[in-house]
């Protein structure tokens, strides 16, 4: 009669063992980690994931493969002049930059009058408040921005590819000056992956005009009109995809270049990580198989970052590195560039172009520090 208890507690203990072990695998949520690379902090959201006893942890680690991703942020200063918007901003004959292809020059461009249609680039001084305001309804600045400052319109024209609007992102203006006798002002613009396929070296004419506030300490105020030389500065490099046609002959696409990435498509599927992962992938691959990479234009798959969710805003990445087995990548992004690319093809993985890593360890870390610039 004693040993009836003892009996009925190892029944209940052996119960309660067989309980847990049958609920191992059938979680119903996980946290994800929220890779927010707009918003300079990670936070946790929760997610639903398909219990199946028969699908394994996915992708399981493959070759090389990245132990943990971790994020910096930081906010890059930049010199660039500030540009007058419009506050409404809905009339496309009345903002702050607009853009004509050759031959529209009869079309109202919101430029002053005096700025000729000849091809080349010109500016003149805004001289008074209610001048601006003959170009703007409702400009984003008031009468004292003129105590301080000079305020220029710009005209540019310039010959790029019949894509230039999707693939070549203006960033600013900046340095401008008065030297051996003409002025000049640097344009800062980067090549964006949005679309990823060739580039087409179709020539047409884009004239864009802009606004821009200039401190006093930096220019002295002259009348008319003149002549400007507008210096080009190409952030980053195109990603290579050029024609044939005019690599002479040759069937091949140029390789990508270091600085910059592409993104691809996967089997939507297949159950994704909860956390940004990194992989060294070779072309048909097994893990490769196992996600259904699908590149957009050229792709190397080498290393590919996963990140769980997409950033907000255009990115490109301006170096990489390995060190002591480890890869360091630093991120520009560009907050008045919304990733709405990204968010149409449900982008999760990037090709980061980087062709040797024979310096990485097996189960390498990746830093990545994200440079926001405003």
């Amino acid at each position: 009669m004693k040993r009836t208890p003892i009996i009925l507690s190892l029944i209940l203990v052996l119960c309660l063992i067989i309980t847990s072990c049958n609920s191992i695998g059938n979680t119903e949520t996980s946290n994800a980690s929220n890779v927010d690379i707009n918003g300079g902090s990670c936070t946790s959201s929760s997610i639903d994931v398909q219990a199946n006893k028969d699908i394994a942890e996915p992708l399981e680690p493959y070759e090389k493969h990245g132990n943990k991703v971790y994020f910096a942020f930081e906010e890059k200063k930049t010199n660039y002049y500030e540009s007058i918007t419009n506050i409404t901003g809905n009339d496309n004959s009345d903002t702050s930059s607009s853009e004509r292809l050759e031959g529209d020059y009869e079309k109202p461009i919101n430029a002053p009058t005096e700025l000729p249609n000849d091809g080349k680039n010109y500016f003149k001084f805004i001289e008074t408040y209610d001048e601006l305001t003959t170009y703007f309804s409702l400009p984003d600045v008031d009468a004292s921005v003129l105590e301080n400052n000079h305020i220029i319109c710009i005209k540019e024209v310039f010959y790029l590819s019949s894509g230039w609007e999707s693939w070549f992102k203006h960033l600013g203006y900046s340095d401008f000056k008065f030297i051996d006798n003409e002025y000049e002002i640097s344009r800062s613009y980067y090549f964006s992956v949005e679309n990823g396929g060739e580039h087409l070296d179709i020539l047409d004419s884009v004239i864009t005009v802009n606004y821009l506030i200039i401190p006093k300490t930096e220019i002295d105020f002259v009348e008319g009109v003149h002549e400007i030389v507008v210096n080009k500065h190409q952030v980053n490099k195109d990603n290579g995809l050029w024609t044939d046609e005019f690599l002479g002959g040759n069937p091949n696409p140029m390789p990508p270049s270091t600085d910059t990435h592409s993104f691809l498509t996967h089997d939507k599927k297949v159950v994704l990580p909860n956390e940004a992962r990194a992989w060294v992938i070779e072309k048909e691959s097994e893990l490769e198989k196992q996600i259904g990479l699908e590149p957009n234009g050229y792709s190397e798959f080498r290393v590919i970052l996963y990140l769980p969710n997409e950033p907000q805003y255009d990115f490109i990445i301006t170096e990489k590195e390995i060190k002591n087995g480890n890869l360091y990548l630093t991120v520009e992004q560009y907050s008045q560039y919304t990733n709405d690319y990204l968010s149409i093809n449900d982008v999760k993985f990037y090709d980061l172009y980087i062709q040797d890593t024979s310096e990485l360890v097996k189960n390498f870390d990746v830093y990545i520090l994200v440079k926001t610039v405003k």
